[in-house]
């Protein structure tokens, strides 16, 4: 229902002409399929320096990183609000 290895994609796309910037992806649980796709797309790409991705990150976390973040992005390819 993510859409992570899309929002990889992206990056990889704007990376080069933004080098300064940085990828933080973070959620609480995405399939194995979804995680292989997105860890597959960073590899190809050769994001792995640029990229962090976060796993079981608490609500307290996610609002700080909301917080901080210059860019949000929330993708999804079946929720209403993504």
């Amino acid at each position: 229902r993510k859409g992570q290895p899309y929002l990889v994609e992206a990056f990889a796309k704007i990376a080069e002409d933004c080098p300064d910037w940085q990828l933080v992806i973070a959620g609480r649980h995405a399939s194995d399929v979804t995680s292989n796709e997105m860890l597959n797309a960073i590899t190809r790409h050769r994001l792995t320096e640029r990229v962090e991705v976060l796993t079981d990150v608490n609500d307290e976390l996610a609002r700080n990183l909301i917080a901080e973040a210059a860019i949000f992005a929330m993708p999804s390819l079946a929720e209403g609000l993504g």
